[in-house]
């Protein structure tokens, strides 16, 4: 059972409007730390543009092209590439190694293993109908 209403237990999906709390939250959390209100304004304004509105226009170009949405992760991931390689190298090839295992790696792991998939029968699974003959 979930903890909080509104959620699905299915998915365990979490409403919009408690993500954007959470998020707002925690945003004023980490900015109450900075030394003035101007730096608190900025802090506060990026975070609503990159929780409340990016994904908006993430999804928007989603809908519109599937190439344009795999550019913009692109440019996403040799960013914060680029970002972690100036602050460090060995950081930038861990992280560059999880990105390659997790989008190329694993998934063709899972395809291989199919192969060697076992259908197991048993009492749970879905009845079937079958027709008798007389």
């Amino acid at each position: 059972m979930c903890v909080f209403p509104r959620v699905s237990c299915a998915g365990c999906r979490v409403s919009g409007a408690f993500s954007f709390n959470a998020i707002m939250f925690a945003a004023a959390l980490m900015a109450s730390r900075l030394p003035s209100t101007t730096h608190v304004f900025i802090f506060v304004v990026l975070a609503i543009e990159l929780f409340a509105l990016y994904p908006l226009v993430r999804d928007y170009i989603r809908v519109r092209s599937e190439p344009a949405h795999l550019w913009v992760t692109v440019v996403w991931v040799a960013s914060a590439l680029a970002l972690l390689t100036a602050a460090s190298t060995l950081l930038a090839i861990v992280y560059a190694a999880a990105v390659t295992f997790i989008t190329l790696l694993a998934p063709l792991a899972l395809l291989k293993a199919q192969a060697y998939k076992n259908e197991i029968q048993g009492p749970w699974d879905i009845a079937t109908v079958t027709q008798f003959s007389t």
